[in-house]
């Protein structure tokens, strides 16, 4: 590809490969773009190898005074067909400090240097932000890009492709180049050369990176809780249950990112879940049940995230029954001379399912000089309901009269009464 003074064009998304160029003095040049004059090129997301050419065998550029010179971002360039010239994969002329590279990964497997600026106009290095220049026998950046790895995000080591001798450039999981570049590169394509989403969790932090080069990593969660479905045990409406403790574990190969966590039904919940859960990991959630209804109770702990491929929701499915208890006294009313007692039996029926809590008893409104006592003091009313004896016992001194007493029954935040006439002589 030629650009003589071409303006402002972009080349996107291209696989340049198999050129060969020759018969230009010191060295043949540019076997994959050869770049002159005015030619403010946008060079985005092009696999660029097996070209051959005496210097810049990926990229040959030469900026004329007063002009910016091309921006490169995410490309893949390979020097593996230059000869032992400086600038095996890409070379670098002219007044070309303006020139920017973002994202991209260049390298050379014998030459001297993968990428060499000359210095003969101007002595300032073009801007490298994020790259990977690299050669197995020499120095990733040379010339006066000298120094660049290690500045800004540069790097200069084995980018660790697929397979490099066969052309396959992807990265592999544990290349250095894995969301090693950056996100605020300009003009930063959507997907890669693949067509697959740009800016994943590559490298398993949870926190979503752009790739060096033309391919992005592409990892997946895998998220399953350590219970498929959980049926909470008979609970007393508006009382909140034991938690339940239940995990959610990532078996993928990435981050799940966390968007919402949310409960449906009569259920809350706390965990120590945080922006995401990194493969390999799990967070804990505790689920409590406070039914606000007699009866079947259904609901979920929903937990919605992304690997960056795919949004999903794993869902645990919640039950449990809500219940409540009701109290009769027998009789309703009775007749009592002082210093004397008399006997009520309390009865605890259960309502909506068997109450399995303890319900227990106490009195108000009695008069002066009077007691209660329950045997027992309380009771639990499983599937067929319970019983406790109450004796009223009254004194010398306790006032003659009517008397409207309530007798309590209480199970945690619940209570229900029964109303008893006592008449004193």
């Amino acid at each position: 590809m030629v650009l003589f003074a071409a303006g402002t064009p972009t080349i996107r998304n291209n696989i340049i490969a198999g050129n060969t160029t020759g018969g230009v003095s010191p060295a043949s040049q540019g076997g994959g773009i050869w770049i002159v004059n005015h030619s403010d090129a946008l060079i985005v997301q092009n696999l660029i190898y097996n070209n051959t050419a005496g210097q810049g065998s990926g990229i040959y550029f030469d900026v004329p005074s007063g002009y910016r010179g091309p921006i490169l971002v995410n490309n893949t360039i390979d020097g593996a067909f230059s000869n032992l010239n400086p600038g095996s994969a890409v070379y670098a002329t002219g007044f070309d400090s303006q020139v920017q590279f973002f994202n991209n990964i260049i390298v050379s497997p014998w030459g001297p240097n993968a990428v060499y600026c000359d210095g003969i106009s101007v002595q300032q290095p073009p801007n490298f932000s994020n790259n990977d220049a690299y050669t197995a026998n020499g120095t990733g950046f040379d010339g006066t890009c000298a120094g660049q790895a290690g500045q800004n995000g540069n790097i200069s080591v084995e980018p660790q492709f697929v397979y490099y001798p066969a052309g396959n450039f992807h990265l592999q999981y544990y290349s250095p180049a894995i969301d090693a570049g950056t996100n605020s590169a300009p003009n930063l394509p959507q997907t890669d050369l693949g067509g697959n989403p740009r800016i994943l969790d590559g490298n398993n932090d949870c926190v979503s990176t752009v790739d060096m080069g033309v391919y992005e990593l592409v990892q997946t969660a895998n998220m399953r809780y350590s219970i498929p479905s959980y049926t909470f045990a008979n609970q007393l409406i508006g009382n909140p249950s034991s938690p339940l403790v239940v995990s959610l574990g990532n078996a993928g190969t990435t981050c799940f990112q966390i968007s919402n966590i949310g409960n449906t039904g009569d259920y809350s919940q706390t965990s120590n879940c945080v922006a995401g859960i990194q493969a390999g990991h799990q967070c804990t959630f505790n689920v409590i049940f406070t039914p606000t209804a007699i009866g079947t109770r259904p609901g979920t702990l929903a937990v919605t995230g992304s690997d960056g491929i795919t949004t999903t929701t794993p869902t645990l499915s919640l039950s449990g029954t809500g219940v409540d208890f009701s109290i009769a006294v027998s009789p309703t009313a009775a007749t009592v001379r002082h210093s004397k007692s008399v006997q009520f039996n309390v009865t605890v029926a259960p309502l909506g399912g068997a109450v399995n809590s303890a319900v227990a008893f106490s009195c108000s409104g009695l008069p002066g000089e009077t007691t209660c006592r329950f045997s027992p003091s309380s009771v639990t009313a499983g599937s067929s309901g319970a019983n406790s004896a109450l004796t009223l016992s009254t004194s010398g001194n306790t006032p003659r009269g009517t008397f409207s007493l309530q007798i309590v029954g209480t199970s945690g935040s619940t209570q229900h009464s029964a109303t008893v006439q006592l008449t004193v002589n």
